[in-house]
């Protein structure tokens, strides 16, 4: 299965430039170019990860990523900026980014290298959490199922469907 990938840049070539690159590493890329349209595509797309650039023309990617958490997207986020800013990246973290990468010269690569291990990193986190809610709950058991999409699952709680 390809992670999907959304691209939040206002820059369209670099936004072209990254989804061309990173669909030759096997990810499957949506692109928007201002806030408003990334929260659609999220809302509407589910994607696994957003690369999401600070200076946006209609709000900034902190701005956009209150309201994704305001929305109940959940999705995880990388930062990208053309400037490095430590109070930016330190904000960033405490909204709940993964991670924050300045675009550099050869930011590509650094990109890619970035999203295989966040995803990697998110998934054992969810995995752990996953583990301690079903200990707090009492919940022995835990199967999910797929159906057509594989985004939507049923959960299996002792014969009964949630």
């Amino acid at each position: 299965m390809h992670k999907r990938i959304l691209i939040v840049d206002d820059d369209r070539l670099l936004r072209r430039t990254l989804a061309a690159h990173l669909e030759q590493a096997g990810y499957r890329t949506m692109t928007a170019s201002g806030g408003e349209e990334a929260l659609l595509l999220a809302h509407r797309t589910q994607p696994d990860l957003i690369l999401l650039d600070i200076g946006l023309p209609d709000m900034d990617g902190l701005e956009l990523m209150k309201e994704m958490g305001k929305k109940g997207c959940n999705v995880p986020v990388i930062i990208l900026t053309g400037g490095g800013s430590e109070e930016v990246a330190v904000q960033a973290m405490k909204l709940g980014a993964l991670d924050y990468v300045v675009k550099e010269r050869d930011y590509c690569d650094v990109i890619l290298h970035v999203i295989k291990e966040d995803l990697k990193l998110y998934q054992q986190f969810e995995k752990k959490r996953l583990r301690e809610l079903e200990k707090r709950s009492g919940i022995q058991k835990v199967q999910k199922e797929k159906t057509v999409d594989h985004r939507d699952s049923i959960l299996v709680v002792d014969d009964s469907v949630l």
